[in-house]
């Protein structure tokens, strides 16, 4: 009990359990929205909608597939708060999802239409593409952890690092045999940035 009123104290702790609720809220409360709305909710491959790019993060099409994105996004956001936590990088964790939950999908989304990907594909939807961007944070976020046993610490070429790694895993899962050498390169760029 002391533990859980101990958590509860720190305000960075709160903001975590406040973000995570309004997140699980927001999914489950879209989930219960009749399918025409949530349609309106979805991004359309063949439509620049930014808005749309944003909220289809919080529509999902079943109940397995709420529950494992769900359960991928609160297993992911708890483990790299509390790396980040440790390393004292609570703020840039919480920028980090910001920029997961609107960055992110607007890059991811305005790619795909600008290139034609997916035409095939009406909706985009669902939590994976932030729960992949949290996947992704891991890297960066094990780095900051361990930054002090580094001797050298370039946080620009970190950064430029971490959004190209992240780029990589995110867009992997959308390159057919055309686009694979976008991640590829995004990856060994991300492990040439990182190295230096």
């Amino acid at each position: 009990l002391n533990w859980a009123v101990g958590f509860l104290n720190s305000s960075f702790n709160f903001q975590l359990i406040l973000i995570v609720g309004l997140v699980s809220i927001a999914c489950i409360g879209v989930f219960l929205l009749p399918s025409e709305i949530q349609n309106m909710l979805k991004a359309r491959h063949a439509v620049f909608n930014p808005v749309a790019f944003i909220t289809a993060s919080f529509v999902h099409g079943g109940l397995q597939h709420l529950g494992l994105n769900l359960s991928a996004f609160l297993l992911s956001a708890f483990l790299l708060y509390f790396v980040n936590k440790k390393a004292g990088e609570q703020r840039f964790f919480f920028f980090s999802l910001l920029i997961m939950f609107v960055a992110l999908p607007v890059v991811n989304y305005g790619i795909l239409f600008y290139f034609g990907i997916y035409r095939s594909v009406e909706f985009g939807f669902g939590l994976s593409l932030v729960d992949g961007g949290l996947i992704g944070f891991t890297v960066p976020s094990l780095i900051l952890y361990l930054k002090h046993k580094l001797e050298k610490f370039n946080s620009i070429l970190f950064f430029t690092s971490m959004v190209l790694f992240t780029f990589s895993l995110v867009s992997l899962p959308y390159a057919g045999s055309f686009q694979l050498p976008l991640p590829v390169t995004c990856a060994i760029l991300g492990f040439v940035f990182g190295v230096l």
